[in-house]
């Protein structure tokens, strides 16, 4: 069964960062791409929201066989090496929090 896990950022740019933001989670999200049991990395910005009570400025999408491929893929000493990159890197640019949600999944292709 597909397994993906979300990166949530709920928030905003700090003021006058939004595109240094977003350059430096896509190389963050590049890099995540690498890790084993990856499928595909996604860096993911809504362009249309059917409610103004989320504040969801970006997702992160991360797709996976499988659960146990979230694990593996988490427990690597490049997942690691990512970490300490976005605290450095992308969390200083952002004002608001960053969750995740692991999901299980029903494929169904064309």
């Amino acid at each position: 069964m597909p397994a993906t896990r979300y990166a949530y950022f709920i928030g905003r740019p700090v003021e006058g960062k939004s595109e240094q933001f977003l350059q430096a989670l896509s190389d963050i999200v590049a890099g995540f791409s690498t890790l084993p049991g990856v499928r595909s990395a996604q860096l993911e910005r809504p362009y249309y929201y059917e409610s103004d009570e989320l504040d969801i400025y970006a997702a992160v999408r991360i797709s996976f066989d499988g659960p146990q491929d979230i694990e593996a893929a988490l427990a690597t000493p490049k997942r690691q090496e990512l970490r300490a990159q976005f605290a450095e890197r992308v969390k200083p640019l952002f004002s608001g929090i960053v969750t995740h949600i692991n999901y299980n999944g029903d494929e169904h292709l064309a």
